[in-house]
């Protein structure tokens, strides 16, 4: 990493009817950084992903537009490995943001079939493995699921609450996890 640490960036957007107001840490003078020093979870990367929407939103000549994430992530023949991510400038940045915080609002109102890990195991598979979607989705279910070595996603009491009567992994959540991650999956480029 090159450069200075930055003060943290205040974040006062107006999009699509919402007011997303915070801080991003973490900045410095060639990029946002983020870590997770142990395994990776979707929700770190749509973590990263919103600041760096935020970021790109707000366009400061004084911080960069570029951001990068790194950790643990597991590589089929290799096992777990350190990989790092790198996401340029998003010049659709609010339209994206605007899409996310729609489904937000949708989620407040009924439970969506958006489920970040089994989400996540779809998007990877069938955008990023190019396997077909049937078979993105068994290996979505199986992450939903969960077996004797792991917990499933499908085990959260929320969830279960939700969808214990129901098959959620259906059209509706093919839909939403590609709208969710499509864009991560195509705007970063794995550096390491």
């Amino acid at each position: 990493m090159q450069g200075r640490i930055l003060k943290p960036l205040e974040v006062d957007l107006q999009i699509s009817g919402f007011r997303v107001m915070g801080q991003i840490e973490t900045v410095y003078s060639d990029r946002l950084m983020q870590c997770r020093y142990t395994r990776i979870k979707s929700r770190d990367r749509l973590r990263l992903w919103i600041y760096h929407l935020a970021l790109n939103c707000i366009k400061d000549d004084n911080y960069p537009r570029n951001s990068m994430f790194a950790g643990l992530d597991s590589d089929g023949n290799r096992g777990t490995v350190w990989a790092a991510w790198e996401y340029p400038p998003v010049e659709n940045s609010k339209e994206i943001l605007g899409n996310l915080l729609a489904e937000y609002w949708t989620g407040l109102r009924n439970p969506l079939h958006f489920f970040p890990e089994s989400s996540w195991t779809y998007v990877h598979m069938f955008l990023e493995r190019e396997r077909d979607q049937e078979d993105a989705l068994s290996m979505a279910r199986n992450t939903w699921m969960g077996s004797d070595f792991f917990r499933g996603e499908s085990e959260d009491a929320y969830y279960q609450q939700c969808f214990r009567k129901s098959d959620p992994l259906d059209s509706e959540f093919q839909r939403l996890a590609e709208s969710v991650f499509e864009p991560i999956v195509g705007h970063q480029t794995e550096i390491y």
